[in-house]
């Protein structure tokens, strides 16, 4: 399903706040998409390089054949992986991205930090992209994971019906590929994919 929503999409991450796991999201989601039998690359704007770290070692060990790109080109989906920071390296991504997403966990602290990437994404994305708030490191069946639409309010954007949760297998897949997920947590990361490429513009 995930396969035919896919074409041509460029996909920026992104919150200046560091630690919400954006780059462990970039790759997961990469991964998801390249199972599924899309052309998929990654754009590292990141100086502390870890996307291009995992890759190289991912392709190494012959894990996954995800290209590392240094602009968006010719893919069926381009995620660009970027720095805690508010910067012009981002302001570019933005201007060239299809759908946005911001990466938070879902304490109350993190997500007022978050307010001044909103306001940035929403005046550098290209047109009317669409801008979602992805929630990270959610501790299922807690209280806080059922007022997520509520703490996506304190950001000012949407939030993303699923989320991801707590897992450290997901930080393992990062070095032991997809195979390394059980089925449930590959479909945790599948329904993401699928979320996001059918998210609608604002």
């Amino acid at each position: 399903m995930i396969i035919c929503k896919y074409a041509g999409m460029i996909i920026t991450l992104c919150n200046q706040k560091g630690g919400a796991g954006k780059t462990t999201l970039t790759l997961l989601l990469a991964l998801a998409l390249e199972e599924a039998g899309r052309k998929v690359a990654i754009v590292d704007k990141d100086p502390q390089q870890t996307s291009t770290r995992a890759l190289s070692h991912l392709s190494q060990n012959n894990l996954s054949k995800i290209t590392l790109a240094s602009k968006p080109g010719d893919f069926d989906v381009v995620f660009i992986d970027t720095a805690p920071r508010l910067d012009k390296p981002l302001s570019d991504a933005l201007n060239v991205s299809d759908r946005v997403i911001l990466v938070s966990s879902p304490s109350p602290a993190d997500l007022w930090s978050t307010q001044q990437t909103r306001e940035f994404v929403l005046t550098h994305r290209k047109g009317n992209a669409p801008a979602a708030v992805l929630f990270n490191s959610v501790v299922a069946g807690s209280s806080i994971a059922r007022d997520l639409d509520a703490l996506a309010s304190l950001i000012g954007l949407p939030a993303l019906t699923n989320f991801i949760a707590r897992r450290q297998a997901y930080q393992y897949a990062v070095l032991q590929g997809w195979d390394a997920l059980r089925p449930a947590q590959r479909d945790e990361i599948k329904n993401v994919a699928l979320e996001i490429a059918t998210l609608s513009k604002a």
